[in-house]
């Protein structure tokens, strides 16, 4: 898995590297002053990027090296939320009571990237709910947020490795990490209605520090 994380970052970077190549050399005779300060905005936020994506590696070099141990969801939870850049302004609800899930401490990144998405493409998105139900095959997590959801033709593909696409990579990210403990995620929001991630725990990797209704 780490491999296969350090190709994509590689690939991602080398095309950011191709697009900023290229503003470089429009920059070099642009048609107009407004021209040139369009094009140095292009390679700034292109570097940004490059920055971004190489500080990811750190996450995927910690991919299955922390020993698993249980975590109190309901901490990190809001732990990451206040992680984020506070350029917004979405509520963050957990309902989960009591609830310890065993599994590689990377999990609070996973719910990192899972609020980042919301934060970055919610657009109206103004809360986001995590809350959880017992199945046959074990627990449900489900984290939603009420903004412009993922259209239907992109819901096939959100978890894939699309290099290129940030959103799409970082969930590449979370469904990985996720199956690092047998978890596994799938996204059933309603289209213009919000995401709906539902993340399954299996028997045995939860427990409830007290009663659960």
């Amino acid at each position: 898995k780490l491999a296969l994380m350090t190709e994509v970052t590689y690939q991602d970077i080398q095309n950011k590297i191709t697009a900023l190549r290229g503003y470089t050399e429009l920059s070099r005779a642009p048609k107009s002053e407004s021209d040139r300060i369009a094009f140095v905005d292009k390679q700034m936020a292109l570097l940004e990027t490059i920055h971004t994506l190489i500080k990811k590696t750190k996450d995927y070099q910690q991919m299955g090296m922390g020993q698993s141990r249980w975590i109190t969801l309901d901490e990190i939870i809001r732990m990451q939320m206040a992680l984020q850049s506070q350029k917004h302004t979405i509520a963050l609800t957990c309902d989960l009571p009591g609830l310890e899930i065993y599994t590689d401490p990377l999990i609070g990144r996973v719910f990192y990237s899972l609020i980042h998405n919301t934060i970055r493409h919610g657009e109206t998105a103004t809360g986001i709910n995590v809350s959880c139900r017992e199945v046959p095959d074990g627990l449900l997590i489900v984290f939603e947020d009420n903004g412009a959801g993922i259209p239907a033709g992109a819901k096939p593909d959100i978890f894939e490795r699309i290099v290129g696409g940030e959103g799409k990579f970082g969930l590449f990210f979370v469904r990985e990490v996720l199956s690092l403990s047998g978890m596994g995620i799938r996204e059933t929001g309603i289209p213009g209605r919000g995401a709906r991630f539902e993340i399954s725990v299996p028997a045995g990797a939860y427990r409830f520090l007290k009663k659960h209704t």
